[in-house]
């Protein structure tokens, strides 16, 4: 009987030379979420769409002169399975505390609305960047969810304070 295996690895050989493919290939693997394990190896779960995902960038190795293996990864060792879970934490802690620290410049001093406009969206295309890459349950990627829920909460109750502000002054003044 065959064992469902959680990890999939996508290990890849390109030249040397020009370096362009390597660099693509790297931060294509950093973009999806993927954990180096080895130099030329990186691993992310066994998801239908994480093997589509690798499937593609092997497409581009292919044509890059290089070539490449998806393959189901096991581990026999807990420790050895607890290091590369480890490494997933610590890549969301990094994601989530650079996301954190926009959220946190945000509400550091008010500025005009179109200014503010401009850095909501740049941190929602970021946070939905980071969010697609995280490839399992982390607690950085949930403290920065509840942070981004009272942001947003908070964004709100600002929207409709300011509204009743000004229908009160309209009603006073028109």
């Amino acid at each position: 009987m065959a064992v469902a295996c959680k990890w999939l690895g996508f290990c890849y050989n390109l030249p040397a030379s020009p370096s362009k493919g390597r660099v693509y290939v790297w931060r294509k693997l950093k973009e999806l979420g993927a954990v180096p394990l080895r130099s030329g190896m990186a691993v992310l779960p066994n998801r239908r769409e994480n093997v589509e995902r690798f499937r593609l960038l092997g497409e581009r190795v292919q044509a890059l002169q290089g070539d490449f293996l998806l393959i189901q990864l096991e581990f026999l060792s807990p420790r050895d399975e607890q290091q590369l879970l480890q490494a997933f934490e610590a890549q969301a802690q990094e994601d989530c505390q650079r996301l954190a620290r926009q959220l946190s410049a945000l509400g550091e001093e008010p500025s005009d609305p179109d200014q503010v406009e401009h850095q909501v969206g740049q941190l929602l295309r970021e946070y939905s960047k980071v969010r697609r890459r995280q490839a399992v349950p982390t607690s950085a990627w949930q403290e920065l969810e509840n942070r981004m829920a009272q942001f947003a909460q908070s964004l709100g109750n600002s929207a409709y304070a300011l509204s009743t502000r000004l229908q009160q002054l309209m009603d006073k003044y028109l």
